[in-house]
């Protein structure tokens, strides 16, 4: 889903390069409330970001 919507954002007819970078988690495995579901979303949008800074991919 997110090489996608990248993929349409770098189609996009804008003066500037548009990226993305999103977080999602799923209910189970110890994520039960809604808390933990935002928790671990969040996690992960910051693990991809890092990934992604790790790659040289820049990020603002």
């Amino acid at each position: 889903l997110c090489a996608t919507i990248n993929d349409e954002l770098a189609h996009a007819e804008v003066p500037y390069l548009l990226r993305m970078s999103i977080g999602y988690a799923r209910v189970g495995d110890s994520v039960d409330t809604w808390q933990d579901l935002l928790r671990a979303a969040d996690a992960e949008l910051y693990r991809v970001k890092a990934d992604k800074k790790k790659a040289g991919v820049q990020i603002r």
